[in-house]
């Protein structure tokens, strides 16, 4: 696991915050790192463009939801994803790097 994934996992235990909800928040801003580079974008230098991108990403692609199935994530999903990604940004603006 990326070292700045492992920082922010502790910074979210330390809020105090339920394991699933820690574990989903970790999922999700991995899957946000692996798309951002996966397509040259160096966390450090994400734009709203670069967001946009990513927004369309989930709306669009197909995804595994669970194991053996694709589909489409969930409006719900998707902002969940959202929210997890703010988050992170959130914890990298504190300074937190």
């Amino acid at each position: 696991m990326n070292t700045i994934i492992i920082q922010f996992q502790n910074y979210l235990k330390n809020k105090s915050l339920r394991v699933l909800t820690i574990r989903g928040y970790v999922f999700d801003v991995a899957q946000f790192i692996e798309w951002s580079e996966s397509n040259g974008i160096l966390i450090s230098l994400v734009t709203p463009e670069n967001a946009s991108q990513y927004l369309n990403y989930l709306v669009v692609s197909h995804h595994e939801i669970r194991p053996g199935v694709i589909g489409i994530y969930s409006p719900r999903t998707i902002m969940k994803k959202i929210a997890a990604v703010r988050s992170f940004f959130d914890y990298l603006r504190a300074g937190n790097e």
